[in-house]
């Protein structure tokens, strides 16, 4: 894998890794609609 991709691989795991994190740790994740899950479109891979 390329360099510059590789870190554009880096960079988007960590941003959806700490935003999980920070959910979690101010209790935002418990107030997430899980029913809106399912309005989320597929892609199409």
């Amino acid at each position: 894998m390329a360099g510059k991709k590789r870190g554009q691989l880096v960079n988007a795991v960590e941003m959806g890794v700490y935003g999980i994190l920070e959910s979690v740790a101010s209790g935002d994740v418990y107030a997430i609609d899980v029913e809106t899950y399912e309005d989320i479109p597929n892609t199409e891979r």
